[in-house]
């Protein structure tokens, strides 16, 4: 039995439960309809020591009601580029679900620059506290699942990517929305991503990263402008604030004007268990 059919078969292996949660899963949930679980979710750069802020405003219940809100300043997730995060930390296996809207800064439209999108990220700590101090090139491992504009032209997409060892490779699928539901799972060493459309539930992804440790920072990212991004190094795009506030500016493209053109929007984040079904189970095998 193909993987997706397995999936399609049965509504509890579609990750809609009904199972208790423990404290810790249970605890991380958010409606984002109060405006004070914005200070439950950390970002990168403060953790990481790197003394600003890639995200021009973020709020909770204030610019959207009932809405996490993400507009990035220039900045990317791609090999050793490290844009904006606001997560949580989780252990173990665990499914995280929430609807996203990706729209331009007018809020009339998708983006209109190429890679402009938000979505859901799972990714490995990393042991840095000073910023460029402790930076050391080679280390990003991640995965997430993003909806935006991929492409640079006037159709939303959706980007898969996987980065191990600040090696990225992504999938871009063109779609005919920009607000949907994402669904991500970790079950033992695979991560699967899903999406609804409108139709239901559709796998979009399986990738075996058994390189991932028990601890991980689950959350929702945002990132635009990548033709501006692009033409820095990674440890000055990772290390400097990226506006036309930089004089001068070392971009190998100092003309080029910056053009961030992006909006996140998250509706919230429902975290379940994994069911038991699930567990041991090879899920890169289709056979099954």
């Amino acid at each position: 039995m193909k993987l997706i059919s397995f999936f399609n078969a049965f509504p509890l292996l579609m990750f809609i439960f009904t199972i208790p949660l423990t404290a810790q899963v249970s605890s991380l949930n958010d409606e984002f309809n109060r405006v004070c679980t914005v200070s439950e979710w950390v970002s990168i750069n403060v953790t990481e020591g790197w003394g600003f802020e890639p995200l021009e405003s973020y709020d909770v219940n204030m610019e959207n009601e009932g809405m996490l809100t993400m507009m990035p300043y220039t900045s990317s997730w791609f090999q050793d580029y490290k844009g904006a995060l606001l997560y949580k930390n989780i252990s173990d296996d665990f499914v995280i679900t929430s609807r996203i809207i990706a729209t331009n800064r007018a809020g009339d439209n998708i983006p209109g620059l190429q890679y402009s999108l938000a979505g859901i990220m799972l990714r490995t700590p990393k042991a840095i506290t000073q910023g460029a101090i402790d930076w050391v090139p080679g280390q990003e491992n991640y995965i997430f699942l993003s909806i935006g504009n991929a492409t640079g032209i006037s159709t939303p997409d959706f980007e898969a990517k996987t980065t191990m060892n600040s090696g990225s490779n992504l999938t871009v699928t063109p779609i005919n929305t920009n607000d949907v539901i994402i669904r991500v799972a970790r079950i033992g060493d695979f991560i699967i991503t899903l999406t609804d459309t409108g139709n239901g539930f559709e796998v979009r992804g399986r990738v075996n990263r058994s390189d991932m440790p028990s601890e991980m920072q689950i959350g929702f990212v945002t990132y635009t402008d990548w033709q501006k991004t692009s033409s820095y190094s990674f440890l000055f795009q990772n290390s400097n604030l990226l506006t036309d506030a930089l004089n001068p500016d070392p971009s190998n493209e100092p003309g080029l004007p910056f053009n961030p053109d992006l909006i996140g929007q998250f509706d919230y984040a429902r975290f379940n268990e994994v069911p038991a079904a699930l567990q041991g189970l090879n899920l890169l095998n289709t056979s099954q």
